[in-house]
């Protein structure tokens, strides 16, 4: 961990653009506030507050059971790529939107840059 990781986490933890409709944001469903839950709800709100058939679980809990999610996982990455696809969650169709923003918005590449020392691949930043 470093003040440069922490910081781009938050960064994409937090930004709306990644749902379809531009409402929603992983904070949403796992709300510091509420020990990264949306307690007290029973069926956790996606976009345009359409609900699914689980609760979010807490998100701290990642490092130590990748199980808690209510899905078979492969890994403890695993989790983050589902919620940005699923019709009700984030209701993207893919995650290229996603790449688009964080390969071309001049933050996300100068935080990506100092957390990771990588650049963009220029021949998929066009927009």
């Amino acid at each position: 961990m470093t003040p440069e990781k922490i910081a781009l986490g938050s960064q994409l933890f937090n930004d709306k653009r990644f749902s379809s409709t531009g409402e929603v944001s992983l904070r949403d469903c796992h709300d510091p506030a509420k020990a990264f839950t949306d307690s007290p709800l029973k069926t956790s709100e996606g976009i345009s507050k359409l609900t699914g058939t689980r609760n979010a679980p807490t998100s701290s809990t990642r490092r130590t059971s990748p199980t808690s999610s209510g899905r078979p996982l492969a890994d403890l990455e695993e989790p983050s790529q589902h919620p940005f696809i699923n019709p009700v969650e984030m209701g993207l169709a893919d995650h290229e939107p996603i790449l688009k923003i964080v390969r071309s918005d001049p933050t996300y590449v100068d935080m990506f840059r100092k957390s990771f020392g990588v650049e963009p691949p220029r021949s998929r930043c066009s927009t």
